[in-house]
């Protein structure tokens, strides 16, 4: 349907081009200048709303850092959002980033528990904490008879236990000594750089 339309068009425009030459051409610059400006000022339009949005989202501060001090053995990680902007916060989004001192590559990339959401709700200069457990330690497994198999979420947390490790050793120089698949070193939460990524913010507007 589209292209029998243009064809329509095409015809007209070879008519009138034919029959009213200088008349058919000042009015195809015109509407060709016209177009032109549209598209260039909604295209202007749409960056500055994509600037404003990404003002506001960067008005949130979500900060994380290794405090078993401020949190527990169990949740060791502390989350911080503040509200530095003048909208109020309505819920926030956000994955975490861990890795191993000198390196670029998350190693807790493709784990499954990497997603993270708050809705505590945050006034201008408002800020909230919450304590999360970190992925590249092991749960403390409770001791169970011999006999009862792990559930389901147990055995994919362990797999995925697994994955971080292989990540955690893959990223060491190999002159370090360290077999990769023997999982020797003990592995100390201190010694990796913690940060959020994937941030996302919801605003009452």
């Amino acid at each position: 349907m589209a292209w029998a339309f243009a064809i329509i068009l095409l015809l007209l425009f070879a008519y009138f081009l034919a029959t009213k030459p200088r008349g058919t051409l000042i009015a195809t610059a015109s509407i060709a200048g016209v177009v032109v400006i549209a598209l260039y000022y909604f295209d202007l339009k749409a960056k500055a709303e994509a600037s404003a949005e990404q003002r506001l989202q960067d008005g949130i501060e979500v900060l994380v850092k290794h405090s078993p001090t401020e949190c527990s053995e169990d949740k060791p990680l502390l989350v911080t959002i503040k509200n530095n902007g003048d909208l109020i916060v309505s819920r926030v989004w956000w994955s975490l980033s861990i890795t191993n001192y000198g390196h670029s590559s998350n190693i807790i990339r493709g784990y499954s528990g990497n997603n993270y959401s708050s809705d505590k709700i945050l006034r201008k200069g408002e800020y909230y904490s919450v304590c999360l457990k970190n992925p590249i330690e092991r749960p403390k497994k409770v001791v169970k008879d011999v006999a009862t198999r792990p559930s389901l979420k147990e055995f994919i947390e362990d797999e995925e236990h697994k994955e971080i490790e292989e990540n955690i050793f893959a990223d060491l120089p190999s002159s370090d000594g360290i077999d990769s698949a023997s999982h020797d070193r003990t592995i100390n939460p201190e010694e990796f750089t913690y940060s959020i990524e994937n941030k996302s913010i919801s605003f009452v507007r």
